[in-house]
């Protein structure tokens, strides 16, 4: 780690890996008055001492749920750990939060986001090496390429464009549009939603055969325009209430890594770039981005790495960001290697194909009565105890969901005996916690953690995990079901 700010602390031990420095960006801060952003690396640990922390149960109910034209404090940070000795604020991704919209679940589930911090957790409970750091590197370097402008080719089925503008869809249905400035017309809207793009800085053109959209820079947050969302997007009405008033544009990078991911959602429920109007057409998969910028053999093999090509350019460019290494705590899972893959992509994949596969870890399901293998075949049904009863009293992993009813002390008390050391809770879904519940469920988390009951917990939007004391061992190897 390259640098530490310390602010407000007369004293504060800190680990040998990191370098107190002067000047930013920082990948850790740390301070006793409250989380500090300025300077933060994206994807960087904000830190605060435990015993200061009497904002921790609006600041995790801020993060947690997260509301229309809520704080815009609440959109920079991803999430907050908690353990006996500090409160630790996980700074977003540069384009998390566009992610988040586009290729989740329109900003209310945190889509792919839940799977990359479960699964990163649970790597880290397991112990596993950290294999895929060449490939997270080289994913996330693409946002310090310094781009002036941007170009997303699509290829259309069986395209003609004479007096009128004929395509077929992929069910085999011709399609004629009247004009051409219908068609660029129609395309715009269904570009803009599906990646959530203001129309004003997007321009069709057509040259052999690939219809292009050209996408200008971004705007600040004082000269970008604000504007409603599709009402597919709500609670969201309107661009600010989702991003927040002090946001800008989003890059053209940010806007490129979203178009491919989109372009290779074949099939998958949220496949919108190939539902629109006009979109509907597309080829699927048939795709190209060209980014242009000064610097094209600087970047060539990160470039290749994420799919998109190059165009020497020297215009102004966009002002490249760098994430933090840290980023890895609660980044998507395809950064570390399955580009490409869409939302097929998980860490569970990536290491079996790499010859280390992660042992069958034991999940009771409490929402749903299950007692499962992890992303894995179901062991039995019924009552969670006397599914614990089958696996000696214990597994590796529980997984609720508060939508409901939040958590509650008996529960917390079974979480804590039904667990194995260094065990897992995770959790999908918090509005049964919100508003009354929350203060008195930070209460018993945290009294949990100081008694040693949990290692830590982590709240991030519409979710949550915690850790068991203890260190995970794997279970013996078992000869048959009942042995597990």
């Amino acid at each position: 780690l390259r640098v530490v700010q310390v602010l407000g602390c007369a004293s504060v031990a800190v680990h040998h890996a990191l370098v107190a420095a002067d000047v930013g960006p920082y990948d850790v801060s740390v301070s006793c008055l409250d989380f500090d952003i300025q300077g933060l690396l994206p994807g960087g640990l904000g830190i605060v001492p435990r015993g200061r922390e009497n904002w921790l149960a609006s600041i995790t109910s801020m993060v947690g749920r997260r509301l229309p034209a809520g704080p815009d404090e609440a959109a920079l940070w991803k999430g907050i750990f908690v353990d006996q000795m500090a409160v630790v604020g996980l700074r977003s991704g540069v384009g998390d939060d566009h992610d988040h919209m586009v290729l989740g679940d329109y900003g209310n589930e945190y889509g792919e986001y839940r799977w990359g911090v479960f699964c990163h957790a649970i790597q880290r409970m397991l112990g596993t090496s950290w294999r895929f750091r060449s490939a997270f590197m080289n994913a996330i370097a693409v946002w310090e390429i310094p781009v002036s402008g941007l170009i997303l080719k699509m290829k259309f089925v069986k395209f003609n464009r004479g007096d009128t503008v004929v395509f077929w869809t992929r069910r085999k249905k011709r399609v004629e549009v009247k004009t051409w400035s219908a068609f660029a017309e129609k395309l715009l809207q269904d570009v803009s939603f599906a990646l959530e793009v203001h129309p004003s800085r997007l321009r069709v053109t057509e040259t052999g055969g690939w219809v292009s959209v050209a996408v200008s820079k971004a705007r600040t947050q004082f000269d970008r325009p604000d504007y409603q969302l599709h009402r597919k997007k709500r609670p969201w009405t309107n661009w600010t209430s989702y991003f927040g008033r002090d946001m800008g544009e989003h890059s053209l990078v940010t806007i490129a890594q979203a178009f491919r991911e989109k372009m290779l959602m074949v099939g998958d429920d949220l496949s919108d770039i190939y539902r629109g109007s006009v979109t509907h057409g597309l080829a699927e998969g048939k795709f190209q981005i060209d980014l242009m910028s000064p610097e094209c053999p600087k970047w060539k093999d990160i470039l290749n790495v994420n799919k998109m090509k190059c165009i020497d350019n020297d215009d102004h460019s966009e002002i490249p960001q760098r994430h933090s290494i840290l980023y890895s705590l609660g980044s998507k899972e395809k950064l570390e290697g399955k580009i490409g893959l869409a939302a097929e992509a998980s860490l569970v994949s990536m290491y079996a194909e790499s010859g280390h596969p992660w042992p069958k870890l034991v999940q009771l399901a409490l929402d749903e009565r299950r007692l499962t293998y992890f992303e894995g075949d179901q062991i039995a049904q019924g009552a969670a105890a006397s599914l614990l009863a089958k696996v000696g009293g214990k597994v590796d992993l529980i997984s609720d969901s508060w939508e409901r009813k939040c958590i509650t002390d008996e529960k917390l008390g079974f979480f804590s005996k039904g667990l194995r050391p260094g065990g897992m809770v995770i959790v999908q879904g918090l509005s049964g916690c919100f508003p009354r519940q929350w203060q008195s469920a930070i209460k018993s988390l945290t009294g949990a953690v100081d008694t040693g009951a949990l290692e830590y917990f982590f709240v991030g939007r519409n979710i949550f995990f915690a850790v068991a004391s203890g260190s995970w061992k794997p279970r013996p190897t078992a000869s048959s079901r009942s042995e597990l």
